[in-house]
């Protein structure tokens, strides 16, 4: 996990990209923002040399490839999933029958889109912070 790497985020919903936009531009994070609207511009992202995200932000209901189906293809390139990008949903899916849509391939976290400004903030430092306080695998010491 590359905590210096851009922070990829995936929506569909023009206006829930320029929240995110307005959001991570408040966070002042040292990290490079790169947004999408579709899987495909993400994955020709992800394989290009030298790409390394510290995570990615995605939702889950976008047409053609929805969250679950771009993890699957993220999981299923050697070249990719070797990168250990940690991949979160935000999204206003909130069933369970939404959420075990998936073929069952990881995930790190299923947030939900709040109603509020504030609480889009504060959702998304949360995960933020987490990541950037967790230790990833290759430095664990058994």
């Amino acid at each position: 996990m590359n905590k210096k790497g851009p922070i990829v985020l995936i929506d569909d919903d023009q206006d829930d990209l320029h929240l995110l936009i307005e959001i991570f531009a408040e966070f002042n994070l040292p990290n490079e923002i790169h947004l999408f609207k579709s899987a495909e511009s993400l994955l020709a992202f992800l394989r290009k040399p030298g790409v390394d995200p510290f995570l990615i932000i995605s939702d889950i209901n976008m047409p053609v490839t929805n969250g679950f189906r771009l993890r699957d293809q993220i999981l299923a390139d050697p070249g990719i999933d070797s990168k250990t990008i940690p991949y979160i949903f935000f999204t206003t899916s909130t069933t369970l029958r939404v959420s075990s849509n998936g073929s069952g391939a990881p995930f790190q976290g299923i947030f939900k889109k709040p109603t509020r400004h504030s609480e889009w903030k504060e959702t998304l430092m949360s995960i933020v912070r987490y990541w950037t306080l967790s230790m990833p695998p290759d430095e664990y010491e058994f």
